[in-house]
């Protein structure tokens, strides 16, 4: 029994606990603790063990906050690279080897194609940070962004030797990193590189000064393997590296022919540890780059700054070939970006971390979004950093950051509140927005991205040790009511201009309690579908019956038409209602969602209204031809057949009629055939979503079906025939 094994122990622990089970979590811990007793109580038991008291104590009365969960269960999922423990301020689980470690991902081996090499066992006795390590250069191996890194970090005197344990020969080593949302421990074998026939190139980073130096080889290691490539690095950007190597908060500024106007205040602060700099340069020609000794696409270290000129570092030495690595530049046209790391304790007195899991989704409301507020009398600047999980799977993923003016609510579109100007998106795996927020002011963020993926958030601030972020919740339940449904060729009316409007999907709405209510409407095409819906008072007596005019009267609210979604807030008092679903173009072919949040799940129920005129459905049409009076002959095989017609005045041999176009005042009524009255109407209606007939049929027989219109006159009308039992219209 030794040490590594109990803390392999302890991180199995914690896994446990993240997977809900605190009964296997505790065993675990116990068997760890078991470990500790019998070994000899040096300094680093004794630490060990109060620490491991401390966590069974957590275990016994406390369960972890999902954001420790799923730091330990991201471990799970990619290749064990667990979280630093901390036993005390010298000593944590990086200090303690894996108990027969045998390196197991294959790519960590993979080299350049056109390269021949192979790995082979170092013995490394030099660990050394004397000059040396300011000679670091990269040779063969394309990772300028890390070298410059590790550059600017030994500039500024950060312990980089403090990443790598042990700190002799070994046969495995273990090396602090921050990624996934903390620091974690990468660990390595002794296996380096080597070219086979030119042993004067390397394919790891080297010091012009001392060859012996392989101790960074090690954390390059490290680096090159989470990031999933082996030696065939694929790009990475000197601030993302930077953060990866020390914590320091990364931030990328985009340039424009000049240096930012506060450069003279980052230099200063620079000189005095709280950052660390650098530059890269963007797409150069082979012409132009030899003439400005320039490196395309190429990450500097900065190391002097005076009037308006800077001197640079380049991180990519030649058969090491000294005397181009300087390069003082004052023309700042051919770089591209300024990478500033800023080092959190210089700027920032706590921070707070929300990791999440998203989901691509195109409804905004599901997404996770994060929500805080500043709960002082005074303006606070926060810096939130998101952090893309490794490994990269996808070279196209996108990730945005919006921040909203909220009342901590979960957001259903990006135009409910008014948000806070930022730069949305970016392909960088890490992402920096600064912003201030106002007194007792209120914030919801929400993170998008293009392909499934972790994320961390991690809020830098001076407000308090208990300030973080809370999920948004939606404003009234933790759920919503759902109806999914869609526009077709049957049912898309199109607008409430049009005579075919009152084809749209409806529902009926009871409502069984006064209840403030959120409600949405969500196209589901990447196409910015206009969408709209209107919400009408209804009669209890005839709720579940479709609407057939749009009476204003009646009519609670009406906004204008959007792209792909529509929402409402509003207080509906005890009553019944209905609601229409519309585009503003008609004959679309969309699905929808509807969705509700009121104040309570009993407070409403919402049912589709199925608006067809009948079971038994037929369609006619007659022309008016300077007449006034039509007679449409019908019959029925059957007793007590319940029959609605719509008629439908065309100007044209169109589908539909506009607000502004004629219309004739046009009534209906039915007579049997002996000429019986079975319903007759007296009032003229020039409706312009139809008029509507209903009868009832007492018995089998001939009927008549009167149509009439106020003047003689030209156009067509369209009758649709709805009917209980099967109808036989007589053509002409």
């Amino acid at each position: 029994m030794s040490l590594s094994e109990a803390v392999g122990l302890l991180q199995q622990s914690h896994v446990s606990n993240a997977l809900d089970n605190p009964t296997k979590a505790k065993k675990e811990c116990l068997q760890a603790m078991k470990i500790l007793n019998g070994l000899a109580q040096d300094l680093q038991n004794v630490a060990m063990s109060r620490a491991t008291m401390k966590y069974y104590d957590i275990l016994a009365t406390k369960k972890p906050e999902t954001t420790e969960k799923m730091l330990w269960l991201n471990s799970k999922i990619y290749d064990f690279h667990y979280p630093v423990l901390e036993f005390s301020e010298s000593l944590d689980s990086g200090h303690f080897p894996v108990p027969s470690f045998t390196e197991t991902d294959p790519s960590i081996t993979m080299i350049p194609p056109s390269i021949e090499a192979r790995f082979e066992a170092v013995s490394i006795t030099n660990w050394s940070q004397s000059k040396s390590v300011s000679d670091l250069y990269q040779d063969v191996l394309t990772n300028c962004s890390f070298v410059s890194s590790l550059l600017s970090l030994v500039d500024l005197g950060y312990p980089l030797l403090d990443l790598v344990s042990p700190k002799g020969p070994s046969d495995q080593y273990r090396v602090r990193l921050h990624f996934n949302g903390t620091q974690r421990l990468v660990t390595v074998d002794n296996q380096l590189p080597f070219f086979t026939d030119r042993r004067e190139r390397h394919l790891t980073v080297s010091s012009s000064s001392d060859t012996s130096l392989l101790w960074p080889a090690l954390i390059e290691k490290a680096h090159l393997k989470i990031m999933g490539n082996g030696y065939r690095f694929e790009g990475s950007n000197m601030a993302n590296d930077t953060y990866l190597l020390s914590g320091y908060i990364p931030e990328i500024i985009s340039l424009h022919n000049s240096l930012p106007a506060n450069f003279a205040e980052l230099w200063n602060l620079r000189n005095q540890g709280q950052l660390t700099l650098g530059i890269g340069t963007g797409k150069l020609s082979k012409t132009l780059s030899a003439q400005l000794n320039l490196t395309s696409n190429h990450d500097y270290s900065i190391e002097a700054y005076k009037a308006g000129s800077l001197v640079i570092k380049n991180s990519w030495v030649e058969n090491q070939n000294l005397e181009k690595r300087f390069i003082e530049v004052s023309d700042y046209n051919h770089f591209k970006y300024l990478y500033v790391n800023w080092k959190p304790s210089a700027k920032f007195k706590y921070l707070a971390k929300r990791m999440m899991l998203f989901s691509p989704s195109k409804l905004l409301y599901e997404h996770t979004q994060p929500a805080l507020i500043n709960p002082t009398d005074k303006p606070q600047k926060v810096w939130a950093l998101l952090e893309r999980s490794l490994p990269n799977k996808h070279e196209d993923q996108l990730i945005m950051v919006s921040i909203y003016n909220s009342n901590r609510d979960k957001l259903f579109t990006p135009t409910q509140y008014r948000s806070v100007p930022n730069d949305h998106v970016t392909n960088n795996r890490i992402k920096l927005e600064t912003f201030t927020m106002e007194p007792r002011q209120a914030y919801t963020m929400v993170v998008t991205s293009n392909y499934p993926c972790y994320f961390t958030l991690t809020l830098y601030h001076n407000i308090s040790p208990d300030f973080n972020c809370k999920i948004a919740r939606f404003p009234f339940l933790d759920h919503l009511l759902k109806v999914d449904g869609e526009w077709n060729t049957n049912n898309s009316g199109g607008n409430w201009s049009l005579s075919t409007f009152m084809k749209n999907p409806q529902f009926s709405l009871v409502v069984k309690q006064d209840t403030h209510l959120l409600m949405g409407l969500f196209a589901s095409n990447d196409a910015p579908t206009l969408v709209g819906f209107h919400l009408f008072h209804s009669e209890d007596h005839n709720y579940d019956y479709p609407l057939r005019d749009f009476d204003k009267t009646k009519l609670i609210f009406s906004e204008s038409y959007t792209p792909g979604f529509q929402t409402h807030k509003l207080h509906l008092k005890k009553g019944y209602y209905k609601l229409i679903l519309s585009t503003y173009e008609r004959v679309v072919h969309q699905n929808y969602r509807l969705v509700f949040n009121p104040e309570a799940a009993t407070a409403i129920s919402v049912e589709k209204i199925h608006n067809t005129l009948g079971l038994f459905l037929e369609k006619s049409y007659f022309d008016w031809n300077g007449s006034n009076r039509y007679k449409m002959k019908f019959s029925t095989h059957d007793f007590n057949v319940a029959v609605t017609f719509q008629l439908m005045h065309l100007n044209g041999h169109g589908g539909e009629e506009v607000l502004s176009s004629y219309r004739p005042g046009v009534r209906g009524s039915v007579f049997s055939a002996d000429g019986r009255a079975i319903k007759i109407n007296q009032e003229w209606n020039d409706s312009l979503h139809g008029v509507f007939v209903d009868a009832t049929l007492d018995m089998p027989g001939n009927y008549i079906l009167l149509v009439e219109r106020l003047e003689l006159g030209a156009g067509r009308c369209n009758v649709e025939v709805g009917s209980s039992k099967k109808l036989i219209i007589e053509k002409d």
